[in-house]
């Protein structure tokens, strides 16, 4: 066999480089995304959120504290996660410009920014997520971490599971005709 060509090489590299200033630029340089402001409308759905699970990460700098909750901590394919924020301590003005977050799967893929929504009246923020924000696609079966940054800090992560649902498989298969198998048994 013939070497590879130099140019070949040069492609290889090419490559792996820009997929790592992809996943850099992602997971570093992405400023992360702040909240709506106040005169956006709310979420339809968040004044029914009520936290079953007090599934939280609490942190806490001077006066200033988040906490963060899910309404529980398992959930079926096809069921919006539920997350809610609460934050003390901060001026009115700061909050709205240094919130940010990401949805991370597993403990190292970074899928991209959330969006929370503020609740008027009680002033939760409250994220609902579908969809991986990365690919546009429903969350798959698997771990996963929320994590909340306002200024430099307070970090707070809250953790929940996606799974299948009890007594339902994940796939579908197409039935196999019985003319079909007679005829694979008849090899044998």
């Amino acid at each position: 066999m013939k070497p590879p060509k130099q140019n070949s090489y040069v492609s290889l590299i090419g490559t792996i480089l820009i997929m790592w200033l992809m996943v850099g630029y992602v997971y570093l340089l992405t400023p992360l995304e702040t909240l709506p402001s106040p005169s956006a409308p709310p979420f339809p759905e968040a004044a029914k959120v009520t936290v079953k699970e007090s599934l939280h990460n609490r942190a806490q700098a001077g006066d200033a504290c988040l906490l963060l909750e899910t309404v529980k901590s398992h959930y079926q394919l096809q069921e919006p996660v539920v997350v809610v924020a609460h934050l003390s301590g901060l001026p009115r003005h700061r909050v709205d410009t240094t919130l940010a977050s990401l949805l991370i799967e597993g403990d190292i893929q970074v899928l991209g920014p959330i969006s929370f929504y503020r609740q008027p009246e009680t002033g939760e923020y409250i994220a609902r997520i579908t969809r991986n924000p990365a690919s546009g696609m429903p969350l798959g079966i698997g771990s996963y971490k929320v994590v909340v940054r306002v200024g430099p800090d307070l970090v707070a992560a809250v953790p929940f599971e996606v799974s299948a649902q009890a007594g339902k498989l994940a796939w579908r298969s197409r039935p196999v005709k019985q003319a079909l198998m007679g005829s694979i048994g008849s090899q044998y």
